[in-house]
């Protein structure tokens, strides 16, 4: 199982990865939408965190694109916004977290497990 994180923040991005590194996980970080597309689909054991206000296509265009795979992986979406703003960006897309930042370790790790 692999991680892959699509976060334009690169603090955020390398902190999420070293905790997931640091409990065995496999984790590879996209700074944008388009780097995880150029990157190739995720397998559908993995698990995929993207960040809802991502420059250029947005964390919901990454989520509709996994979404439209034939065997999508687990989605995780983060985001700083507000929850009115979340609210209409996740209307209508099926994802097994939404977590707010800041992030904590215990959130992003029962995120993960679960």
């Amino acid at each position: 199982m692999a991680i892959r994180i699509v976060e334009d923040d690169h603090a955020v991005a390398d902190a999420m990865a070293y905790l997931l590194r640091l409990q065995g996980f496999e984790a590879f970080t996209h700074a944008s939408a388009e780097a995880f597309f150029a990157a190739g689909p995720p397998c559908p054991e993995d698990a995929l965190i993207v960040d809802l206000a991502l420059p250029g296509i947005d964390g919901a265009g990454v989520v509709r694109w996994v979404q439209a795979m034939s065997s999508p992986p687990d989605i995780i979406v983060v985001s700083a916004q507000s929850q009115s703003v979340i609210s209409r960006q996740l209307r209508d897309l099926r994802v097994k977290k939404m977590l707010r930042k800041p992030l904590t370790r215990d959130a992003v790790l029962e995120a993960i497990v679960r």
